[in-house]
């Protein structure tokens, strides 16, 4: 059995006793008993804290250090902080001495683990730990309790939602917390997928979004704006329709001081013409001139047929017949935006946005309707939920799609499974 053993193993078998207790000695054969491990704290200091154990019949109450190695106390200078003082039993997988001695000069007792953990627990984690597959607990995964699961699942979808709460109030913060320019580069962001994402974003950000609210019911100055900005309108073009959106964009670039971006950063490569920016460039400027897209609008959303409404519209009849400027296409072609788009636009944009604004505003309705807005969307079937296909799980809509999403992230991708409910009811044999 070979696997790379780290302490953070030992805080998870600690944490949850997972050892023979009965009978415990430690290293200098003195009887113990455990009578609170304590809660384990991520600031500085001992791992445990406010622990409380009976050696030989005396209590003790303190903090708890956990090592692999019993020498690792002084290669990270323990010894030598006061701060360790207060430490009642010293935890590791394997140690030659008997005692180990704080800054004080006390000697504290030792538990070896390494002879009283279970050898199958131990198989469990080098499996979990050597897989080589995408989800590692697959091959050990038997059914787990229902409603276990469920409160999992319902933390996971939480947390991936708060991850991007928090980049939306950020962003909030950074532009003067002008709510409505937020809404207007993260519906630029999303609509770019994971190729042109930054490239919008950056479009959205170098327009000020009232200069867009005072032309919203002028589809030729949206266009010329948005086009404009990008850097993809030249000087000189066959075509009448680029030719005026050129004109239009001279004006008001002087009129609002503004200043385009690069054009060169834009991708194309290994793109469909419905994805290319001009395309996605005439989509947002077709959802624009659908709609003023403020904040208040966005929260006041309460379906996916109505945000679908907001962002499934023509854009302009050049598109029809035409992937760039002056580039027609072989066939007439209507690029509305796609109803996978539509969805990743409604999970992605939509529902974070409302909750981030119901957070803001101290208003726990708003956060609970974000919440309810994912069940108006069926579970997602992509190759992320696809690998989780053995789990015991309903597949009801996107709030267990998304959870799975977040597990594979934040979990099987970068070994948490001592953090995984999942990963914990498997290493415990249950």
């Amino acid at each position: 059995m070979f696997f790379s053993f780290k302490e953070d193993l030992l805080h998870y078998l600690w944490k949850y006793q997972l050892f023979r207790t009965p009978d415990l000695k430690t290293k200098s054969g003195k009887s113990l008993h455990i009578i609170r491990q304590g809660i384990m704290q991520s600031n500085a200091g001992p791992d445990f804290i406010q622990a409380k154990i009976q050696i030989d019949q005396i209590t003790l109450a303190g903090t708890i250090e956990v090592h692999v190695k019993e020498t690792e106390w002084k290669q990270h200078r323990h010894h030598l902080d006061s701060a360790y003082n207060n430490v009642v039993l010293h935890v590791v997988w394997e140690s030659r001495n008997d005692y180990t001695f704080l800054e004080n000069q006390q000697a504290v007792e030792i538990l070896e683990l390494h002879d009283i953990v279970d050898a199958q627990l131990l198989a469990r984690y080098a499996t979990l730990m050597n897989s080589g597959v995408e989800v590692p607990c697959a091959k050990l995964y038997r059914d787990i309790d229902a409603s276990l699961l469920q409160l999992f699942f319902q933390t996971l979808s939480v947390q991936r939602l708060e991850r991007k709460v928090i980049a939306i109030l950020e962003l909030h913060q950074q532009i003067n917390s002008n709510w409505n320019q937020v809404v207007f580069i993260l519906l630029a962001r999303y609509l770019g997928s994971n190729v042109n994402n930054e490239m919008l974003q950056q479009l959205a950000f170098s327009i000020p979004v009232h200069v867009l609210y005072k032309n919203f019911d002028q589809p030729a100055i949206i266009e010329a704006l948005l086009f404009g900005q990008s850097g993809l309108l030249q000087s000189h073009y066959a075509d009448p329709y680029p030719v005026s959106l050129y004109r239009e964009y001279q004006y008001q670039k002087r009129l609002h001081g503004l200043e385009e971006m690069n054009a060169s950063s834009w991708k194309y490569g290994r793109l469909r013409p419905a994805s290319f920016p001009n395309i996605r460039i005439a989509q947002l400027a077709a959802m624009v001139t659908n709609g003023k897209w403020s904040i208040e609008q966005i929260v006041a959303i309460d379906s996916f047929e109505t945000f679908k409404r907001l962002v499934r519209v023509p854009v302009n009849a050049y598109w029809n017949t035409h992937y760039d400027f002056d580039k027609e296409r072989s066939e007439i072609k209507v690029p509305i935006v796609g109803e996978d788009t539509v969805v990743s636009l409604y999970i992605n944009f939509l529902v974070p946005l409302v909750f981030a604004y119901g957070k803001a505003t101290d208003n726990g309705l708003l956060c609970e309707h974000a919440l309810g807005l994912l069940e108006h969307i069926p579970f997602e079937k992509n190759k992320v939920t696809s690998a989780f296909s053995f789990l015991n799980i309903e597949r009801k809509c996107a709030t267990e799609s998304q959870a799975l999403i977040a597990l594979k992230t934040n979990y099987c991708a970068v070994g948490r499974c001592l953090d995984c409910a999942i990963g914990n009811e498997i290493l415990k044999g249950r």
